[in-house]
């Protein structure tokens, strides 16, 4: 085999006798995938893992939902696709390297169910750790540009959508019928329209 991909709990393999150690020595080009709750090492290394858990460690829940609901899980097993995806990565990656290697040496990967979540939330996690700032949950909005929200029509549909660039805010308003608001000085520029976002919220809705 060229990888082994395993999910028990750290330690599990090598008392079967069949852990990295055992399996390189046998196969030294051999890349193994290990993911686990929480890491192969570390206080929380011995605990079971579950998508559930690790939404919320990660700091995916507490960030996501209404300002003014509580933290908010995904809908659909989140954690255990990103892993993954992460994993899938990390292989082809370790295969790479390994094609590059005049030894051919394999490698083994730990991944956890929660960190590639933080992955995602990189810009709240360097906001916290340079300005102390601790991200809020804000809906559909952004914490970023404005216009970003999802807005209920009149028939009762609901339309998605971002003004990130400005040329593209000139554009919604435009298509809301009110072209004149790119030169009004609340929502002139994304810095403006950040500080009135409720009410350009309001008039595109």
């Amino acid at each position: 085999a060229y990888v082994v991909i395993e999910n028990y709990r750290p330690g599990t393999l090598e008392k079967w006798n069949i852990g990295w150690e055992t399996l390189s020595a046998l196969n030294p080009s051999l890349v193994m995938l290990r993911t686990t709750g929480f890491g192969q090492k570390g206080p929380y290394a011995k605990r079971g893992g579950f998508g559930t858990v690790a939404e919320a460690m990660s700091g995916f829940a507490s960030i996501n939902g209404p300002k003014d609901g509580p933290p908010t899980l995904p809908g659909m097993a989140l954690a255990d696709g990103v892993c993954g995806i992460f994993g899938a990565l990390s292989v082809m990656i370790a295969l790479h390297e390994r094609n590059l290697n005049p030894e051919r040496r394999g490698q083994y990967i730990d991944i956890s169910l929660y960190e590639p979540l933080m992955r995602l939330l990189e810009p709240h996690i360097l906001s916290y750790d340079q300005l102390g700032a601790i991200a809020e949950r804000v809906g559909n909005a952004s914490v970023s540009v404005a216009p970003r929200n999802a807005y209920v029509t009149r028939d009762g549909t609901w339309v998605a959508l971002s003004g990130a660039a400005q040329p593209i805010a000139a554009k919604v308003f435009q298509a809301v019928g009110r072209p004149e608001l790119i030169e009004d000085e609340r929502f002139c520029d994304n810095a403006a329209r950040m500080k009135n976002v409720e009410e350009l919220d309001a008039i595109i809705g």
